[in-house]
């Protein structure tokens, strides 16, 4: 017997996160936030709670995590520490690879993704469609060794609607299949009418990062990201003179070194270049620090040059200045 069009839509929201998870995601950081702020972060954190979920399929399919998302969603908040919101998973192969054999990885990711359920498919309009699985996303494959990927999610708030979706790909919705559609998302989202967001993730083929665990998960050393970050993200753009064209990326590398507190940097630094680096990423911050992407940040941080003081402070130790 085949499934209803209700039925189908009502299985397809079932797949995006609970008010519940996402309410207890934010609660768990325990920090305070006014009724506007708070919508906010439920907006933000519908995506992180799918990124935890594509993270652990990810990761135990044999990929790499790395990246924002490992320091500010494992690592800062275990010590306290609000993370800035990012929304990209970053991972790598555990060895150098081609993109072709990275993509018969992700046909892999895919199976198991439909195994478990995060992936569902909607049959509508004459075409079968699935959301929840991992594409290649092809208009942003530029560079040799980063394989781009996008996942197509449903959402309550945030991305284009589900049936302007469909229509992208293709499908021809019917106006009744509309109005089922916004019935089916009251009774499982809350919401009238139903989004899809896409999710990103990067797999780099050439990286072969040093591997670590955490909860479970296969890691790149924290120690190695860091020092990473330190060397390219902060130092190198000072000494090229690239500080206005590369900012943002400064910026999110100094609010990722908070965890040199609780990590080793696997290399060394001139104290002097270190010191004028993050004087100088804190100046440019400006223009970033109202994002709602720092607004937990804020909280702890009224303003760059705090962040930056405690910073300099702990890399100071770790450097022997």
């Amino acid at each position: 017997m085949a499934e209803s069009t209700a039925s189908q839509f009502r299985r397809l929201f079932s797949t995006a996160p609970t008010l519940g998870e996402i309410d207890g995601a934010i609660e768990a950081l325990g920090v305070p936030l006014a009724p506007h702020e708070l919508a906010q972060m439920r907006m933000d954190f519908e995506r992180v709670a799918y990124m935890h979920r594509y993270a652990a399929v990810l990761g135990r399919g044999g990929l790499v995590l790395g990246g924002g998302y490992v320091i500010n969603f494992l690592v800062l908040p275990e010590v306290g520490e609000p993370p800035r919101l990012t929304f990209d998973i970053d991972t790598a192969t555990r060895r150098a690879t081609t993109k072709a054999e990275a993509l018969k990885q992700v046909a892999s990711l895919n199976q198991a993704l439909i195994e478990s359920g995060l992936a569902a498919s909607l049959e509508v309009g004459g075409r079968r469609i699935y959301l929840g699985l991992l594409e290649h996303d092809i208009e942003r494959d530029v560079l040799p060794f980063l394989l781009p990927l996008r996942i197509p999610v449903v959402s309550r708030w945030s991305g284009v609607p589900l049936w302007r979706f469909l229509a992208s790909r293709g499908v021809e919705v019917r106006y009744s299949d509309i109005e089922e559609a916004e019935r089916a998302a009251v009774e499982t989202l809350g919401v009238d009418e139903p989004k899809v967001e896409y999710l990103r993730a990067w797999v780099s083929i050439a990286l072969e990062p040093p591997v670590t665990e955490l909860r479970g998960l296969p890691v790149s050393d924290i120690s190695w990201q860091l020092s990473l970050k330190l060397r390219e993200k902060l130092l190198r753009p000072v000494a090229e003179g690239r500080v206005v064209a590369e900012a943002h990326d400064m910026v999110k590398a100094l609010l990722d070194l908070r965890a040199v507190d609780w990590y080793n940097l696997r290399e060394g630094a001139e104290c002097r270049a270190v010191e004028a680096a993050i004087r100088q990423t804190a100046q440019v911050a400006a223009d970033f620090w109202q994002s709602h992407h720092y607004l937990l940040v804020r909280k702890r941080y009224p303003t760059p040059q705090d962040v930056a003081l405690r910073v300099w402070k702990s890399l100071k130790q770790r450097l022997n200045c």
